[in-house]
């Protein structure tokens, strides 16, 4: 290189090198530079944001994290573990929401609140109870669900035969190619009806339906179980002479016209981010006054959207209304309303909501890819998990999951295990079979 050149290059030298090391130290040293955002698992993009902010020289700093160590092996993890620590020896400070042992275990303290979810929680308490896990059920009988050649990234051209019905843990280092078999190959086949990175796909014929967890964009409860009918049937047979389409915020006939039925209005702050405040005209309610005027037992349409789903299962006559929101209850999301914001809702909230849709409207045989299932999940509520899995695979699914957490494999009919490493090192088929 000319004089010159060679200047600039060793000039940013330690600080390319700095970030690149930071990047290994959080499980990301297998990605490439120019890979796609999409193709990132969940916990890969949170650790890439996180990456720049463990290389600022910034002190007095809280960084507030929520499962950091989502989609790491505890190996990896006390490679995270070891740079949050010099973070905070910087004179910052680290609050994380962690069902992680390690992680936990390396905290300078616990907070433990509980002892349920919603309006059973709330309290600081000091330990939690013992959990009961389900039994696992007997491998279910079926047919074979066959992948030849996937390739998808770093996979090595692995051929795979699973069971087309059964609960089957994907596991292996970060990076060792788990999300690319099962969302790059398997969901992506599914989506196109034909093999992709792959050479051939068996048995995707056998299921109603495939139901991904990034398929779907993030949206609301009500959205997510296709309630908003429901909803306004049951408010329009209160008798008030509105139409039924009043009773939708995204409708004109009943939404505020000032924010749209949004509940809010963003204000621009120029050089910062944008200020969101709730709309005047209607409160943040979203819907005109004479809407909000018309009561089904003592809860007008906004207030109803607003309770915690648990409250509701009492009130509600028979019906899809019904079955949804208890099965909701059923798999641990009872504190959750239908109208909360897709913004306010977790990547784990968002995955058992689909879960619940399933449950409440059954089509037959279906085939679920999940991502990390188990993030942000305490043990009591992973057993939960693992009851609902159950249930599906009683109906005849297949659930194939990502994951980490120790209880979900030790849980699963099948494992599929990835490595030895991951990046280049991975995408290797260790083993595969029943547990």
């Amino acid at each position: 290189l000319p004089q010159a050149q060679t200047a600039v290059v060793e000039a940013i030298r330690p600080g390319l090198q700095a970030k690149l090391s930071t990047l290994i130290e959080l499980g990301l040293g297998h990605l490439t530079l120019a890979r796609p955002s999409q193709s990132l698992s969940t916990g890969e993009l949170q650790r890439l944001r996180l990456a720049g902010v463990l290389d600022s020289a910034l002190t007095q700093l809280t960084l507030v994290l929520d499962e950091p160590g989502t989609g790491l092996d505890d190996a990896r993890l006390e490679g995270l573990l070891k740079r949050l620590r010099a973070f905070c020896d910087q004179g910052n400070t680290v609050v994380m929401v962690c069902h992680r042992q390690v992680l936990i275990d390396g905290a300078a303290s616990v907070l433990t609140l509980g002892p349920g979810p919603g309006e059973q929680g709330g309290r600081l308490i000091q330990a939690a109870p013992e959990v009961s896990f389900p039994t696992r059920p007997a491998s279910p009988p079926g047919g074979r669900f066959q992948i030849r050649g996937a390739r998808a990234h770093h996979l090595k051209g692995i051929d795979l035969d699973l069971p087309n019905r059964g609960l089957v843990a994907v596991t292996g280092p970060s990076g060792s190619g788990k999300s690319s078999l099962l969302f790059d190959v398997i969901a992506a086949s599914a989506a196109a009806g034909r093999p992709q990175h792959c050479d051939a796909i068996d048995g995707l014929e056998h299921f109603a339906a495939v139901r991904s967890s990034r398929a779907t964009p993030s949206r609301s409860p009500l959205s997510t179980l296709d309630l908003t009918k429901a909803v306004q049937a049951l408010f329009h047979g209160v008798g008030s002479g509105l139409s039924r389409s009043a009773f939708s915020f995204h409708s004109p006939a009943g939404r505020c016209p000032a924010c749209k039925g949004a509940g809010s209005l963003n204000v621009a702050m120029d050089f910062m981010a944008d200020l969101s405040l709730d709309c005047a005209s209607c409160g943040g309610q979203r819907y005109k006054p004479e809407v909000l005027a018309v009561n089904w037992r003592g809860m007008n349409v906004a207030e109803f959207l607003n309770a915690p789903v648990a409250s509701l299962v009492p009130k509600l006559p028979a019906g899809a209304l019904a079955d949804a929101v208890t099965a909701m209850c059923g798999i641990g999301l009872g504190h959750l309303n239908l109208g909360r914001p897709p913004a306010m809702l977790s990547g784990g909230e968002h995955q058992r909501l689909l879960l619940a849709s399933a449950l409440a409207q059954p089509n037959g045989p279906s085939l679920f890819v999940l991502d990390e299932p188990g993030s942000g999940l305490h043990p009591q509520d992973l057993a939960r998990l693992l009851e609902v899995l159950y249930a599906l695979i009683e109906d005849g699914a297949l659930v194939l999951m990502s994951t980490h957490r120790k209880r979900l494999v030790g849980g699963a009919h099948w494992q599929v295990d990835l490595g030895p490493g991951g990046g280049e090192d991975g995408g290797v088929l260790m083993a595969a079979g029943p547990r």
